[in-house]
């Protein structure tokens, strides 16, 4: 493992990291759930964490004394380029391996934690194979804490995305992303194509330089979708309602934080205890 795939954005990503914003990385509403369950352990737990990833939002959360963290992603490049050196806790690594055949022994965490991260399999094959890995190395009263990039109940045309933006109802460039990467899945099992994003984008917008000007989105923000061109890496925006159904007899859902920020409907987090 650790050999880029050909089209695959996270190289990209690694090195323009800094112009990634919210949603795509957690704010501290996305946050408080996590700082919640691993506070309930208490310093003297020794808390062990996985995260799925390398956010840097959660390696750097405030966690307990004597946390270890370990922290999975199969991009080398997100790892050099992303994962903090400093701000967490004193026993931190990152390796470079797929979440479906994690190197570690089973139970050996206490809590899983991973933001978006069943965007980049597929699904339910990949996120099931994950989740089942998730449930192998999580101790028998562990938590798994999944904020998800969730697709609407009923999804919506690309058309209307195109009014709002126009309306000036969109507030963010990477809300308009994942609004359009939404609209154009047309459903979990297919995903939809990287490539078909940067396109649609390109059809909706194709003065920059204006759209950079009438809602005041930086013009290198913008280039990030960039990664996109070309690209024949899918990714997949399950409903809420697909991974219940998905996790329900392995895992019992024990919350779900819905942030109120815009489409926060579609970024829930949910927390997990194992069955069985």
């Amino acid at each position: 493992m650790g050999s880029e795939i050909a089209g695959d954005p996270w190289p990209g990503h690694a090195r323009q990291w800094a112009l990634i914003g919210p949603p795509l990385r957690p704010c501290l509403e996305d946050l408080a759930p996590l700082e919640a369950e691993a506070a309930r352990w208490g310093s003297e737990h020794g808390l062990r964490v996985l995260l799925l990833g390398v956010t840097p939002e959660i390696a750097r959360l405030r966690w307990p004394a004597g946390t270890s963290l370990t922290a999975v992603d199969r991009s080398q490049a997100m790892i050099d380029a992303v994962f903090p050196r400093s701000g967490v806790p004193e026993r931190s690594e990152a390796c470079c391996a797929e979440w479906s055949a994690l190197p570690f022994e089973a139970g050996a965490f206490d809590l899983v934690v991973g933001d978006g991260c069943f965007t980049l399999l597929d699904f339910p094959r990949g996120v099931g194979a994950a989740v089942a890995e998730c449930h192998r190395v999580l101790a028998k009263e562990g938590r798994f804490v999944i904020r998800l990039f969730a697709a609407p109940e009923h999804r919506e045309p690309l058309a209307a995305v195109a009014r709002d933006l126009t309306a000036g109802h969109i507030g963010s460039f990477h809300i308009l992303k994942w609004r359009l990467a939404m609209a154009l899945e047309p459903s979990a099992a297919l995903g939809v194509r990287l490539g078909d994003i940067w396109d649609a984008f390109a059809e909706l917008c194709p003065d920059r330089v204006a759209l950079a000007v009438q809602r005041g989105w930086p013009r290198e923000v913008i280039a990030t979708i960039d990664n996109y061109r070309g690209s024949d890496i899918r990714y997949t925006f399950p409903r809420v309602a697909e991974v219940r159904v998905l996790l329900a007899d392995a895992w019992r859902e024990l919350a779900c934080h819905v942030p109120g920020y815009e489409l926060g409907d579609r970024c829930p987090t949910l927390v997990f205890e194992r069955r069985g």
